[in-house]
């Protein structure tokens, strides 16, 4: 939870000084980088909750800016990495790490589950003809994942339709700022 970068390296920020060469950081005893993003909202469900030593940290003690987690009138103590969570000298960050499925996902997942299952039973389904093989009682299934991925549909008219709604450049993974 103190670590940094996508390989949790192990490179601490805020006690030495540490920093990234892949991004500006902000360094002192007082901020701790998240790897993020970190997504909160008002309803409770996504809440973020600091954990000193086992005991849950006021929410007025720190303030979140972006993924940097900065400590008000106090800085974050030395990690105890050795001990288990909750014991003395140990403190963590639980947070729901990423962004929310765009509205509709639930509806469109499950219709495009529920064609697969159609396939794996041996029913009528619409999945593409870029499925080959379904093993019925394996429930196993070949896909061409050439003609997937170059065509970035799934076959399904409404799936596609929303798919292109929320992603209408057809990208593969979110883009990146360098």
């Amino acid at each position: 939870m103190v670590a940094f970068g996508e390989d949790w390296s192990g490179e601490l920020l805020g006690w030495f000084g540490g920093r990234a060469a892949h991004r500006c950081v902000i360094s002192s005893p007082q901020a701790v980088h998240l790897p993020g993003p970190v997504y909160t909202d008002d309803s409770g469900d996504f809440d973020l909750v600091v954990y000193i030593e086992g005991t849950v940290l006021a929410p007025d003690e720190y303030v979140l800016e972006g993924d940097v987690l900065h400590r008000v009138d106090d800085i974050w103590p030395r990690q105890m990495f050795a001990r288990p969570m909750g014991d003395e000298g140990t403190w963590g960050v639980s947070y729901w790490r990423g962004t929310p499925p765009p509205p509709g996902t639930a509806r469109f997942v499950g219709c495009l589950a529920n064609e697969f299952i159609l396939a794996c039973s041996g029913k009528n389904c619409r999945l593409p003809s870029t499925v080959t093989n379904v093993s019925r009682t394996g429930v196993s299934y070949s896909v061409n994942p050439s003609v997937i991925y170059a065509s970035g549909k799934t076959g399904i008219p409404e799936v596609d339709m929303w798919l292109a709604s929320v992603n209408p450049h057809a990208l593969m993974q979110a883009p990146t700022v360098i």
